[in-house]
């Protein structure tokens, strides 16, 4: 039996056969504002880390409308993409279904729309200031991505 060792929502690995990975394709959303901040889901309370905005890449669709879906959903507001940051493939567990991904993912730098509104989205976000990011702040599976960001 071949196994992978995956990162759990907690950064803990879990040790896997590699036939019961279910690919997932995915995007994430790097939304900075023009002070300089980056827009972050509060993952904190169950992770104890911050994860980007974004999600599962629906079949049919490309990355671009799940990226803007995504965002509406879960932070209610619309972006713009500026460019494709970085491409990673990553071992992802879920714990609470017992399932393991072959995550394929986009992260993009994005930036708001002129025209939003306040809507509710339907996670909890937080703006952080770029210049004081710590990586040790985010998941594992996404730390180097801040690198990637250039102001």
């Amino acid at each position: 039996m071949e196994t992978v060792t995956c990162l759990n929502l907690q950064g803990e690995e879990r040790v896997v056969n590699k036939n019961e990975l279910i690919l997932r394709p995915a995007v994430y959303a790097l939304v900075i504002n023009d002070k300089g901040e980056l827009l972050v889901e509060d993952t904190r309370p169950i992770t104890g880390k911050f994860w980007f905005l974004g999600g599962e890449q629906e079949k049919g669709e490309q990355p671009e409308i799940t990226l803007a879906r995504e965002v509406d959903e879960e932070a209610g507001l619309g972006v713009v993409i500026e460019e494709l940051l970085e491409t990673k493939s990553f071992y992802f567990y879920y714990d609470p279904t017992k399932k393991a991904y072959d995550c394929r993912a986009l992260f993009y730098r994005c930036k708001l729309e002129s025209n939003n509104t306040d809507r509710t989205g339907s996670v909890e976000t937080v703006w952080l200031k770029i210049k004081e990011l710590n990586k040790a702040d985010f998941h594992p599976l996404v730390r180097d991505v801040i690198d990637k960001i250039n102001l």
